[in-house]
């Protein structure tokens, strides 16, 4: 195990010790979207664990051998790398979601739309799993924490009338879905030598910024009654 793969359980125990922190506080703030939305970095690393850690069937770091056969590419030479999967992983989405707590603490709405990032990864694995008809790795926590995650939190958003939701909905999925198709396009820009490994690697983290810009153009706070 090297730095590159012994990150899952770091983030683990760190996830853990979190919600443990938020859920330890005021009972009374679990009706408030805003303590929802602290949540979901550590929500999303447990998910990590499951494709990166131990999956359901105890395979280790399990979710590179499944993208790599996804891709058609043999694991010796399969462009989704330990430092891919590092760089979409801990850069990517540990940025979504420290932006996502960032945006908790001021309120900000633009945070709202980075809860497409766990919605549509966890719609993909179940999708994927209905395709396939069998288990990938992370299908277990996205039925059990992703989806259930985003839909409750956004449904806390609605009702509290931070956002509206025929309003904000469509930014939500679109921040997820593109967060999506970037990862894999630059993925794919690299494997065919059209851009150079550093920015591969630089894109995959800078994207976890994506549904946050995309939240900070198009999101505005609902008006107030």
């Amino acid at each position: 195990m090297t730095l590159l793969t012994a990150w899952p359980w770091f983030g683990a125990l760190a996830a853990l010790v979190m919600i443990f922190w938020v859920a330890s506080g005021d009972r009374r703030k679990a009706s408030d979207p805003w303590w929802w939305l602290v949540l979901l970095l550590p929500v999303y690393v447990l998910h990590q664990f499951e494709e990166h850690g131990i999956d359901a069937r105890g395979h280790v770091y399990a979710f590179r051998a499944a993208l790599c056969d996804t891709l058609h590419q043999p694991q010796a030479t399969c462009p989704a790398d330990e430092a891919f999967i590092c760089a979409v992983n801990v850069g990517g989405v540990w940025l979504a979601g420290a932006l996502a707590a960032f945006a908790s603490r001021r309120r900000d709405v633009a945070g709202v739309a980075i809860l497409g990032v766990p919605f549509v990864n966890g719609v993909v694995h179940i999708a994927a799993a209905v395709r396939e008809r069998a288990y990938n790795p992370g299908l277990l926590t996205a039925i059990a924490l992703l989806v259930p995650y985003a839909v409750v939190t956004m449904r806390l958003f609605f009702r509290a009338r931070v956002v509206l939701a025929r309003r904000t909905l469509p930014v939500i999925v679109v921040g997820g879905v593109l967060l999506h198709v970037v990862l894999l396009a630059g993925l794919m820009l690299f494997s065919r030598g059209s851009i150079s490994r550093p920015a591969m690697l630089a894109l995959q983290v800078a994207n976890g910024a994506l549904p946050f810009v995309l939240g900070r153009i198009f999101l505005r706070a609902a008006p107030t009654e």
